[in-house]
């Protein structure tokens, strides 16, 4: 009888150490993003958008394209011309690493009260778009 319990014991704790290890590996793996615009309001000097990688791999996107929302009680979405229309590149960005875009001076844009701007991100190996609100934050 004492071996048995024993054994249920020892069962249940692996059981709950597997479970809690799986779920700490999901947490680990998920996609933690964060973007920022800089806006100088200087015309020598380029705005750029940052995009920091939070998660613990390495994240690549091959696409990336700005909408703005003229106002919040709007569905439709425009999409900004920043300069990069057709280039193909793949950005890899490392475990806490940043990587810039730059909006050069003849592609720069305002934002005005109301709009939203956001960013709509292709991550390799992610099935779905990620979009992410940019302007304005909402701390």
């Amino acid at each position: 009888m004492s071996n048995m319990v024993n054994e249920i014991t020892i069962a249940g704790y692996a059981a709950v150490l597997s479970t809690f290890l799986a779920v700490r590996e999901w947490y680990k793996a998920r996609l933690l993003f964060d973007v920022s615009l800089f806006q100088t309001g200087e015309p020598d000097s380029d705005d750029i958008i940052v995009l920091y990688n939070g998660s613990s791999r390495n994240l690549i996107i091959s696409y990336y394209e700005l909408y703005l929302r003229l106002n919040k009680n709007s569905d439709t979405l425009r999409s900004m011309e920043i300069g990069n229309t057709g280039d193909f590149m793949l950005i890899k960005i490392p475990p806490s690493g940043t990587f810039e875009i730059s909006i050069t001076d003849q592609y720069k844009f305002k934002l005005r009260e109301g709009q939203e701007l956001f960013i709509n991100l292709n991550i390799m190996g992610v099935k779905k778009p990620y979009k992410q609100l940019i302007y304005p934050r909402n701390i």
